[in-house]
C-alpha cells in the first residue's frame, strides 16, 4: 500500500513539471524607475496563450488582479523558446512584436489592449509573487521571494528567500534562472537554480546567461535553432562555427547592426545547397543558430550568410565548416 501511495505521489509530481506550457524566466522590481519587466519563457510548442494571467502578489502575500493576455490570434501558436517580455509604458522599452528573432516585448498601455489588458505588476522588494494562471486560474508556474510570499504559490514553482536590492545604477534587482549545465524542465521549480543580479538591471528579453539558461533555450528551438544573444550590433559578422570539426550539431553566430533579411545557407564542396538554415527577417542584434548536420556525411561544407533590407544595405561572408562522422 504504502508503495503504490509512493508511486502515485511520484506520478503526480512528475505531471506537474512536465505539464508546464510556459514559465516565469525572470522579473524585475525596479518600478520607481520605470523598469519593471516580468519575462516568460515558452515550452510548448505552438502554444495558444490567448485569456491566460500573469498575476503577482503583494509584499504582505495578498494577490494582486490580474493582468491578461487578450484573444488576439497574436498570441496563438507560439513556437517553443520564444521569449515574452513585459514591461511598463516607458521609453525604457521598445515595443517589438517580430517573433522571428524568438524575443518580443509588450509595453502596457491602458489604453491599449491590442495585446495585453488588466492591472500591471508591481514587483515589491521585500517580497513578492509572479504567477502564470490558465483561462479557467489553474496555476501554470511562478517565481517568489522573501518570507511573506514563500508559500503563496504552488507547485511547480521556485523561490528566493530574502528580499531583493538593487545597486544604485539600476535602482532594482532581477530574479532569473540559471544554472552551469543544459536545464530540464525540472530545473524551473528547483531553488537552487536561481540567481539574482543587483546592478546590470537584469537581462529582458535576453538568455538570462551563457550556460544553463542559454542551452536550455537552444534546445526548445531545435526546429530553427535561432536564439538572440544580444540586441547590441556594431558591424556585420558571420563567425566561425563553434565546435569545428563538428558531429553531427554546431553553433552558428552572426551579427547585423540593422533590420533586414537574413538567409543563412549550407552549401557542400561543389557548390550545391543542402540546408536552408535559416531565411526570414530579423531586428538588429547577435544571434546563435544551432545547425543539426546529421542527415549529412562527413566532409567539408561552407555556410554563407547574405543579407538585404529595403535601403539598400547588403552583406555576404562565408565560412568552412568540417563535418566528421
Amino acid at each position: 500500500m504504502k508503495k503504490t501511495i509512493l508511486i502515485l505521489l511520484l506520478l503526480v509530481i512528475s505531471t506537474s513539471l512536465t505539464a508546464q506550457t510556459i514559465v516565469v524566466n525572470e522579473y524585475f522590481n525596479g518600478f520607481v524607475q520605470k523598469r519593471e519587466f516580468v519575462e516568460l519563457l515558452v515550452i510548448q510548442n505552438n502554444l495558444d496563450l490567448r485569456g491566460m494571467q500573469i498575476r503577482d502578489f503583494s509584499s504582505a502575500g495578498s494577490p494582486q488582479s490580474p493582468l491578461y493576455f487578450t484573444y488576439n490570434p497574436y498570441w496563438n501558436n507560439l513556437k517553443s523558446g520564444l521569449i515574452i517580455l513585459i514591461t511598463l509604458d516607458t521609453s525604457l522599452f521598445i515595443q517589438d512584436t517580430n517573433k522571428s528573432d524568438y524575443s518580443i516585448c509588450i509595453k502596457f498601455n491602458s489604453q491599449d489592449t491590442t495585446y495585453i489588458r488588466g492591472t500591471i505588476f508591481n514587483i515589491a522588494n521585500a517580497s513578492d509573487a509572479v504567477q502564470i494562471r490558465t483561462v479557467d486560474t489553474s496555476h501554470v508556474h511562478g517565481l517568489s521571494h522573501g518570507t511573506a510570499n514563500q508559500n503563496s504559490l504552488p507547485m511547480p514553482k521556485a523561490h528566493w528567500s530574502s528580499a531583493l536590492s538593487g545597486g544604485v545604477n539600476v535602482g532594482g534587482a532581477s530574479l532569473y534562472f540559471t544554472k552551469s549545465t543544459i536545464m530540464s524542465l525540472s530545473d524551473f521549480a528547483n531553488n537552487n537554480c536561481l540567481a539574482v543580479d543587483t546592478s546590470n538591471g537584469g537581462t529582458p528579453g535576453l538568455p538570462n546567461d551563457n550556460a544553463g539558461n542559454l542551452q536550455y533555450i537552444l534546445s526548445l528551438r531545435q526546429s530553427s535553432g535561432i536564439i538572440k544573444n544580444s540586441t547590441l550590433a556594431e558591424e556585420f559578422q558571420l563567425y566561425q562555427n563553434y565546435p569545428n570539426p563538428f558531429n553531427p550539431t554546431t553553433n552558428i553566430k552572426f551579427s547585423i547592426p540593422t533590420n533586414g533579411t537574413v538567409a543563412l545557407k549550407l552549401y557542400d564542396i561543389l557548390g550545391n545547397e543542402v540546408i536552408n538554415i535559416f531565411n526570414g527577417y530579423l531586428n538588429s542584434g547577435i544571434y546563435t543558430i544551432n545547425l543539426n548536420a546529421s542527415n549529412l556525411p562527413s566532409g567539408i561544407y561552407f555556410c554563407n550568410l547574405n543579407f538585404t533590407n529595403l535601403n539598400g544595405t547588403t552583406f555576404f561572408d562565408s565560412k568552412k565548416l568540417i563535418l566528421t562522422k
